[in-house]
């Protein structure tokens, strides 16, 4: 269905709801979609990515109660080929404390590429594309990057001024996070 620069979409049914994604939004419209908890959120990011080739993303900021290996290992390689040229990085303290393995090595590789990850008390769930070609996009959601079997929902939005916005929350709680 559609309206007013809207898109929703229902893929409680289907396998992987990203795997579903046609296209992106165009500026200042979003796609709002439910999807079921049978796959990593974290292949949300890989989706936007694929359907935004050739851009590469020039800075992804990622925010997330939690993640897992396979997240840590998938966002690495994409840093790794360029495909992501700078990442930062939020998550839960709980979860820090949880998974202290995963948080620790993901938070050691990014900072010997130069970037920051840091544990806050977090329950935010968003990810912020600026791509190379200009094109800004967002992803709100219910969901962590990894799978928790749970139905979900999503928002994606093309639009600069959003990311702006919770891009500059988020850069105030990296400067304030304890070390």
């Amino acid at each position: 269905r559609q309206g007013m620069g809207r898109v929703y979409t229902d893929a409680t049914r289907v396998a992987n709801a990203a795997g579903q994604l046609k296209e992106l939004p165009q500026t200042g419209h979003s796609l709002h979609c439910c999807m079921s908890g049978n796959f990593h959120a974290f292949d949300l990011i890989v989706a936007v990515i694929r359907l935004a080739c050739p851009a590469k993303v020039a800075r992804l900021d990622i925010a997330t109660l939690g993640f897992n290996q396979q997240n840590t290992d998938r966002l690495l390689e994409l840093l790794d080929e360029g495909t992501v040229q700078a990442v930062t990085f939020l998550c839960s303290h709980f979860f820090m404390s949880q998974e202290t393995d995963v948080y620790t090595r993901l938070r050691y590789e990014l900072a010997q590429r130069g970037f920051p990850c840091n544990a806050v008390r977090c329950h935010a769930k968003v990810q912020l594309f600026e791509m190379d070609d200009g094109r800004a996009y967002v992803i709100e959601s219910s969901a962590n990057l990894r799978s928790c079997r749970n139905v979900e929902q999503f928002c994606l939005t093309c639009d600069r001024g959003l990311l702006d916005f919770y891009r500059g929350c988020f850069d105030q709680f990296h400067a304030n996070s304890i070390r």
